[in-house]
């Protein structure tokens, strides 16, 4: 959270999606596969109108519940031929 940027993109994701009446669930795992797999699931239980993940980077059971979710999955700050939620 101690770059500027990063800040700016949620401060903005959020208002938009306020807008249109949405609200924001944030965590933040620091990238360790474990702790994104625990906040994951736990996000999962809830049943999000969608996901926004930073990174492309994860662990294959976490790739695996995204993809069987059903809910939309947008992973941002990186590149990659092969989403997530395309497992």
């Amino acid at each position: 959270m101690v770059n500027s940027i990063f800040i700016e993109t949620i401060q903005s994701f959020s208002e938009v999606l306020w807008q249109h009446g949405y609200q924001v669930m944030f965590a933040m795992s620091g990238y360790p596969d474990s702790r994104e797999d625990e906040l994951v699931t736990a996000i999962l239980a809830r049943r999000p109108e969608a996901i926004y993940l930073t990174g492309v980077s994860r662990s294959l059971a976490t790739r695996r519940r995204l993809a069987t979710s059903g809910i939309p999955v947008v992973e941002a700050w990186d590149l990659t031929p092969a989403p997530s939620h395309r497992n």
